[in-house]
């Protein structure tokens, strides 16, 4: 995905060039901290991109090639620019280095500017602290100034009109239309590629686009008038398209609109064209349907009947993939998210965060007066007054927040997610039967979505894993997923193209919502860029990690980045390779996928069983500190975890469980209060009944779940209830009574 890295050259000094990156609103802030480092000559001319400058792409990509590192400032406002999202996508896919820090001390990023900022890149806390900080940088790199960025070769102008306001540039259709754009050429390439994908016919798996395909006419008001009503828009992108004459210059206008617009878009790449400049600006970070002009019988072929085709799902093909992503665009409404929506996302983030910490134990009393002394704290915007929120435990300096960012949280023991030891008595049963399911294209239930129709992640959306593979995997972790799916497991998986927008904005969204993350490792998912991408934000995300081995542990050279998760390198890989000594304990359960059966229990059973355990642990797990929003909404976290984390130790030295507001749920032991809606969701039930345990194995027969008081498989509510075992007598069967 992406173009590949370009060269940068250096400056005069002999230095490698660096550019700096923030947010339009701390541009002056940064200049003056700049201009204290005193190492940096006419910090006026130094060029800082920001969300508004360049406004032009081709100048913004011309000015991104000179250099070979990036400067980032962290802000929360810069989370929520796409101009910088699409930036910072575009610096990764050109393999720049990019130097990270916070402007505000609090600040650490999160989604797509997370992942590229901390997952693979170098995060200095004290970047912007100090203007030592800053002349050590600068005796590294020169920075680029404007004098030097004027001499780039641009040979297209800035476009009119493209910054336009897009709180009511698009016009509502009373039907959804899906437009086509592309550019003619003298092969017919373009049309040919329109011709295939352009129509309301159906196609493999009998279904067809929902909306009316309406295809530019290659007249640039007629075009902009007909983009302004389309739900959809598709750009068929060939090498025309990356030429410099009117008809690329009016295909560069539609595209420039649809992104000011905010219009979701569709990309067809035909495989020779290449991505350069602007379009490839524009295209970092995106998801595209990638075809070949020469041979698009391919579209409608099956994956399974195309060799090396990494996904074989039998009655799956490219124009089936297509038309169910189009058709799932349509029914999302599309908007920019004003700062009226920032400040209401943020005060539903607090209220979560408040009734998180009733239903753990405080009263509502003490949430509400602790809340509003950070409130007057953070209003009154003096030093001594930040300084004192240190009095409520919130960190307030950038040391603190980095040390309470980034230490290991408390998860369950890998040996605890396991299936309980055979005895004796249980080796003797009949062992459980491994059940494969096949699920068809048509029959394949979209990943959740972790987006919300504003392209922000979803405020409290709780998945119980993502599954993180290479691509050449896919046919078996799709065959684990589609078993998940029939056992009710909500697990995040990049697959069918269901991954929409930035991408990297969706996996880092899906990281920060799963209980866990299952790595399914090969050699292949070792030396992947993507694959260590999404492992390494993973890990900065601090989330539980399942090692599944899909090839031979002790063929495999783990890179420390893997090995450091661990926490040791003799770790155990059940049930093959037990190696792990008391001494170095394993962070991290291993399980050998090759295998059939890890005590008694089918692999994928084991696996899945795991899972549930860590979503259930979740349900018990105290206030998160958010740091990627304002000074309040990180202040008032930060506040109510530590008043946690105090109430949780003055209960155990006392002897006691959480305070009489909260009920225990008699079905997973997580605490809800009946007051608060939210804290009633989050428990699981079994659909089905229990079998086994005389002749057979024991088991539920809706999951597999080995043990009879073990997570159950479907979502539910908690339930106050005592529960009875009770068996069925005509079958022999056992169910909870009640199960509601």
């Amino acid at each position: 995905m992406g173009s590949a890295a370009s060269t940068c050259s250096e400056g005069g000094s002999g230095k490698p060039h660096a550019v700096v990156v923030c947010h339009s609103s701390q541009k002056d802030p940064l200049r003056g901290l700049l201009k204290d480092g005193g190492e940096i000559n006419n910090v006026d001319d130094v060029v800082i991109i920001t969300d508004s400058y360049p406004r032009d792409r081709q100048q913004r990509a011309g000015m991104i090639s000179r250099v070979q590192t990036a400067f980032v400032a962290i802000d929360p406002m810069l989370q929520r620019s796409s101009e910088l999202i699409e930036t910072l996508s575009y610096l990764k896919d050109q393999r720049k280095t990019v130097i990270s820090g916070p402007l505000t001390f609090f600040s650490r990023p999160s989604g797509a500017i997370g992942a590229v900022c901390l997952a693979l890149n170098q995060w200095d806390p004290l970047l912007f602290a100090e203007p030592s900080r800053l002349a050590y940088w600068a005796e590294k790199y020169a920075l680029l100034t404007r004098s030097e960025a004027n001499d780039i070769d641009d040979t297209s102008d800035e476009l009119e009109g493209v910054n336009v306001n897009t709180s009511c540039a698009v016009e509502t259709s009373l039907s959804p239309h899906i437009f086509f754009v592309f550019c003619i050429d003298d092969t017919g390439e373009s049309e040919r590629v329109i011709e295939k994908f352009a129509h309301a016919k159906l196609v493999p798996g009998g279904i067809s686009l929902d909306g009316e395909v309406i295809r530019c006419q290659h007249n640039i008001q007629s075009d902009l008038t007909a983009l302004r009503e389309a739900s959809v828009v598709v750009f068929v992108i060939t090498e025309a398209c990356t030429a410099e004459d009117d008809n690329a210059m009016c295909f560069r206008q539609l595209f420039e609109h649809a992104l000011a617009w905010n219009i979701p878009l569709l990309p067809i790449k035909e495989q020779r064209a290449s991505l350069r400049g602007w379009l490839a600006l524009a295209m970092a970070g995106r998801l595209w349907y990638q075809v070949d002009a020469t041979n698009l019988e391919l579209v409608d072929t099956p994956y399974a009947n195309i060799p090396d085709c990494p996904c074989k799902v039998k009655d799956s093909c490219l124009a089936t993939d297509f038309v169910v992503c189009a058709n799932g665009l349509l029914l999302a409404p599309h908007r920019t998210l004003e700062r009226s929506q920032i400040a209401s996302r943020e005060n539903a983030a607090i209220s979560i965060a408040k009734e998180r910490a009733q239903v753990l134990g405080l009263s509502s009393i003490a949430i509400g007066s602790l809340c509003r002394r950070v409130g007057e704290l953070v209003n009154s915007g003096d030093d001594d007054s930040i300084r004192s929120l240190d009095e409520l435990g919130v960190a307030t300096t950038r040391e603190a927040v980095e040390i309470e960012a980034t230490g290991h949280l408390d998860e369950p023991k890998p040996v605890d997610l396991l299936p309980a030891e055979q005895t004796e008595e249980t080796k003797s049963l009949q062992p459980l039967s491994d059940i494969h399911y096949e699920v068809t294209r048509q029959g394949f239930v979209a990943p959740p979505a972790v987006l919300n129709n504003d392209g922000q992640p979803i405020i409290g959306l709780q998945l119980d894993a993502m599954f993180s593979y290479q691509w050449g995997s896919q046919h078996t972790v799709l065959k684990i997923h589609q078993q998940g799916q029939v056992h009710n497991l909500r697990a995040w998986f990049d697959v069918y193209g269901h991954m929409q927008g930035n991408v990297n904005s969706a996996m880092a969204a899906a990281v920060e919502s799963v209980a866990c993350m299952v790595v399914f490792l090969t050699k292949a998912y070792l030396v992947s860029v993507n694959c260590h991408l999404e492992f390494a934000y993973a890990t900065r995300c601090r989330k539980p990690m399942i090692f599944a081995f899909l090839e031979d542990p002790e063929t495999l050279d783990l890179p420390d980045w893997v090995v450091d998760v661990a926490g040791t390198t003799q770790f155990n890989v059940y049930p093959s390779l037990v190696k792990e000594s008391l001494d170095e304990p394993s962070r991290v359960l291993a399980l050998d996928m090759r295998a059939e059966r890890v005590r008694g229990v089918p692999m994928t059973d084991v696996l899945f069983g795991a899972i549930r355990k860590l979503a259930a642990c979740r349900a018990n797990s105290s206030v998160p500190i958010v740091y990627d929003g304002s000074l309040l909404l990180y202040a008032t976290t930060s506040a109510l975890h530590y008043a946690l984390e105090n109430e949780k130790r003055d209960n155990k030295s006392e002897g006691t469980g959480v305070r009489s507001e909260t009920t225990v749920c008699t079905r997973c032991g997580a605490a809800f209060v009946y007051e608060i809606t939210a804290s009633l969701e989050g428990c699981r039930r079994h659909t089905a009944y229990y079998v086994g345990g005389t002749l057979i194995a024991g088991r539920w027969a809706c999951c597999q779940e080995t043990d009879r008081d073990g997570p159950g498989c479907q979502q539910a509510q908690h339930m106050a209830a005592g529960r009875i075992w009770t068996m069925e007598p005509t079958y022999g069967t056992y169910t909870y009574e009640p199960n509601p």
